[in-house]
């Protein structure tokens, strides 16, 4: 049953062209394959440390990422991230020097299966990271699970499947679920915004399920009534007639879109005269960077959307992160670049507890922890991660995120659209504020559940 699971999920999320992370759709990048990042070489010193190195062995992490194609742009900022944090511990990660052998998935789910089995098999790399998009997490999982190694998963490792798959040696402590993201909305929608009837569009594949889930979810748990559900096509070209068909009576619609299909229906929706009578809720998409950029007039002004970042926020490790990474690149962090650096976190900081728990001697770490990735996964749990850039993470039992998030509006910083912070929703688990056995004995979010 898990793997029928996991091939349907596949079969919806294989057309995941996520352009919502910009990038170059003609792809190519000289950044795959192996990178040691300021580690020594034998009997010298890592810059920033006074112990010599030599003789501990290397830490090889695996991390595929899809570097050709439409995502290549943020795959690029993953690895500048995951790099990022490295460099800043001297090259070193619990102790050991590290080599990232970053390789490109094309984003093609077969090739995915590819470079996973070339990283584990023939690089014998000790822990893997990754994946970036949804569909090449799915498509990773049975060899991971067959080789019982370390994974420390990005964003590809969102979808609420994770929780009822067998995913044993999965961290997920880098990466929030998807209907975690909304459910809080769907509250807030009603209790403070004062809501009573929402229509929801969402894009016609599993991320737009499952948000748009969580939001209904909560929603109609608080007293709401969602009375129409309307599902757009990856790459819908003309939003016209979805807009027309939206219910004129509602309070309020709730919108999850990715990519070029963000500006095409906020412009849509604008044009239409529905801006003004109808407000727009919002998953973090509608009002990441990715989406604001592409903005243009006012269309997207007073459009309120959750989100785990932003990076305005008003907290020292993300203006740290922010200020490091701008410094890094010239350009603004992302949701995406986090994740990576989280990532790196999490890897460094377990690899530490699993040592000291288990009197384990650097010389030996590395060889257990690819042996051990269950025991290596569960020590997530232990972790301080009160220092992750955009909120203090906490793992719970399933391996997956408690964290912060953030709603905010959309709004004009003299003559540019910027969000601003509205009200933090602090410790959101996998479950919100529903009994756990209860909402994992519902069906996964999708098309028809819950229905209208």
């Amino acid at each position: 049953m898990a793997s029928m699971r996991r091939l349907l999920a596949l079969v919806l999320t294989i057309g995941l062209v996520t352009a919502c992370a910009g990038g170059d759709s003609d792809g190519g990048s000289t950044t795959v394959g192996s990178t040691t990042v300021d580690t020594t070489t034998e009997g010298s010193t890592t810059p920033g440390s006074t112990a010599p190195t030599g003789d501990l062995p290397t830490l090889k992490i695996g991390n595929p990422l899809p570097f050709t194609g439409v995502v290549a742009e943020s795959a690029e900022e993953m690895r500048e991230t995951f790099l990022m944090y490295i460099e800043e511990q001297g090259g070193m990660l619990g102790g050991l020097p590290v080599e990232v052998i970053f390789e490109d998935t094309e984003t093609d789910a077969e090739l995915v299966v590819t470079k996973v089995r070339k990283l584990i098999d023939d690089d014998q790399v000790h822990v893997l990271s990754g994946s970036m998009l949804a569909f090449e997490g799915l498509a990773s999982l049975d060899s991971v699970n067959q080789a019982g190694i370390p994974w420390v998963g990005q964003t590809g490792v969102a979808a609420d499947d994770y929780t009822r798959l067998e995913t044993p040696t999965l961290s997920a402590a880098a990466k929030h679920t998807a209907s975690q993201e909304t459910m809080p909305l769907g509250t807030y929608a009603y209790d403070t915004l004062g809501y009573r009837t929402v229509a929801t569009l969402g894009q016609d594949y599993a991320w737009g399920y499952q948000t748009v889930g969580g939001f209904q979810y909560a929603f109609e748990a608080a007293g709401g009534d969602v009375v129409q559900k309307l599902w757009a096509p990856i790459g819908t070209t003309d939003f016209a007639p979805f807009v027309n068909d939206i219910n004129r009576d509602v309070d309020a619609v709730y919108v999850t879109l990715i990519g070029a299909d963000i500006p095409r229906f906020v412009e849509a929706y604008s044009d239409f005269g529905l801006k003004a009578d109808i407000p727009i809720l919002s998953s973090e998409d509608l009002v990441a960077q990715d989406a604001i950029r592409f903005y243009s007039g006012d269309a997207a002004l007073g459009i309120v959307g959750i989100t785990p970042f932003t990076a305005s926020l008003d907290r020292p490790e993300m203006q740290a992160f922010v200020e490091a990474y701008t410094e890094r690149s010239g350009n603004v962090p992302t949701f995406w670049g986090e994740s990576a650096y989280v990532a790196a976190m999490v890897i460094d900081r377990t690899l530490q507890y699993v040592s000291e728990a288990n009197d384990i001697a650097l010389e030996d770490l590395p060889d257990w922890v690819r042996s051990n990735g269950e025991a290596f996964a569960a020590a997530s749990q232990e972790i301080d991660l009160s220092d992750a850039p955009s909120s203090a993470i906490t793992v719970d039992e399933f391996n997956r995120q408690v964290r912060d998030f953030y709603i905010v509006e959309l709004v004009d910083d003299g003559g540019t659209i910027t969000d601003s912070l509205v009200e933090t929703v602090p410790e959101v688990s996998q479950f919100w504020t529903f009994d756990q056995d209860e909402f994992l004995a519902n069906p996964l979010f999708s098309r028809d559940f819950p229905s209208e």
